[in-house]
C-alpha cells in the first residue's frame, strides 16, 4: 500500500530580507486556499541576528488558525538552505518557495500534489526555461568592438565571452538547456536528499546545481526521473511542451500558477522587452 503523502511548504527568507517580498508572499498564501493539508515552514537563511525574525513573524502570529514553524539556516545559497531543511523535516514531500515567490491562484498546493499522485516525476516546478548560462553570453553579445561603449565596457564584454567559451561550456549545456527554476518547486524528500550537492559557496555554483551539466535535471534523468512544469490549469508539461505552455515568458503568462520578480518584470514590460526576454528563454520555439 502506498504511504500517505505529507507535505511541508517552505518559504525562504534570505538576503536582502525584504519585508515587502515577505508580505506579498504571506498575503497570497492566506488569500488563496491551498487545497491540501500541510505544514508551513518559514526558513530564515543566514540571518545575522535571529531576533530580527520577530519583525517578520509578529503580524502573522496573530492570524487565527495559521500554524507555522520557524527554522534558521546558515547556508550562503538558497539551494543549500533547501537541502539543509529537507534533512530536518519529516514530511514525505516539500514545496519550496524562494523569497520572491507569490501565489496567484486557488488550490495551488493540491495541483502540485496531484502530479505526484498521478505520475512519478523527479521534480515539479512552477516555471521552467531552456536558457543556458553559456549560450546566453553569446545571445547578448557579439565578437565586435562596439563604438558606443567605453574601452572598459568592451574589455569586460570580451573577457566574459572568452570565459564563457573556455570555461562555462564545461559547466552548462548550450541552448536548449531545459531546467526548472528554483523559485517554486516540489520534490519527494528522499529523492531530493539523494542528489549529490557540492558546497555551493557562490552564485555560479548554485546556477550549476540549478541548470548545469550535473545539476538537478541531469541527476534526476540518470535516476530515470523527469522534471515537469505545472500550470495554473493543473496540467503538467514535459520539456518539449514548455514554450507553448503559456507559463513563463510567453504570451501573457496566463497559465502561471506561482509568480516571482522575473514573471512580474515580463508582465509589466512593453512588447519589445517581452520579445527580447522571450527570445533569450525560448529563441524561436515559443509561440503562437
Amino acid at each position: 500500500m502506498r504511504k500517505e503523502m505529507t507535505v511541508a511548504v517552505v518559504y525562504l527568507i534570505g538576503p536582502p530580507y525584504s519585508f515587502e517580498n515577505y508580505k506579498r508572499f504571506i498575503e497570497s498564501y492566506i488569500g488563496y486556499s491551498s487545497g491540501f493539508g500541510h505544514k508551513l515552514v518559514l526558513l530564515f537563511n543566514n540571518l545575522p541576528d535571529r531576533h530580527d525574525a520577530n519583525l517578520f513573524i509578529k503580524d502573522i502570529s496573530k492570524i487565527e488558525n495559521l500554524q507555522f514553524e520557524v527554522f534558521h539556516s546558515k547556508s550562503l545559497q538558497d539551494i543549500s538552505a533547501y537541502r539543509w531543511i529537507a534533512q530536518e523535516l519529516k514530511e514525505s514531500h516539500i514545496l519550496f518557495f524562494n523569497s520572491h515567490a507569490e501565489i496567484l491562484f486557488e488550490n495551488w498546493l493540491i495541483k502540485f500534489v496531484n502530479v505526484f499522485k498521478s505520475s512519478t516525476p523527479g521534480m515539479v516546478g512552477a516555471t521552467g526555461t531552456w536558457q543556458s548560462h553559456y549560450s546566453l553570453v553569446f545571445q547578448k553579445n557579439r565578437w565586435i568592438w562596439e563604438k558606443g561603449k567605453t574601452i572598459k565596457e568592451n574589455f569586460d564584454k570580451y573577457k566574459l565571452m572568452i570565459k564563457a567559451f573556455f570555461l562555462w561550456q564545461i559547466y552548462f549545456k548550450p541552448f536548449p538547456n531545459p531546467h526548472l527554476r528554483t523559485n517554486a518547486f516540489m520534490v519527494d524528500k528522499k529523492i531530493f536528499c539523494s542528489l549529490k550537492f557540492n558546497a555551493l559557496t557562490n552564485k555560479m555554483l548554485a546556477y550549476r546545481m540549478e541548470s548545469g551539466r550535473n545539476g538537478f535535471a541531469s541527476q534526476l534523468a540518470k535516476k530515470g526521473l523527469s522534471i515537469v512544469m505545472l500550470g495554473k490549469n493543473g496540467e503538467y508539461y514535459n520539456m518539449p511542451e514548455w514554450p507553448q505552455s503559456k507559463i513563463y515568458y510567453a504570451n501573457n503568462q496566463e497559465n502561471l500558477l506561482i509568480g516571482d520578480n522575473h514573471t512580474r518584470l515580463y508582465a509589466n514590460a512593453n512588447d519589445a522587452l517581452r520579445r527580447q526576454l522571450s527570445y533569450l528563454v525560448w529563441k524561436d520555439y515559443n509561440l503562437k
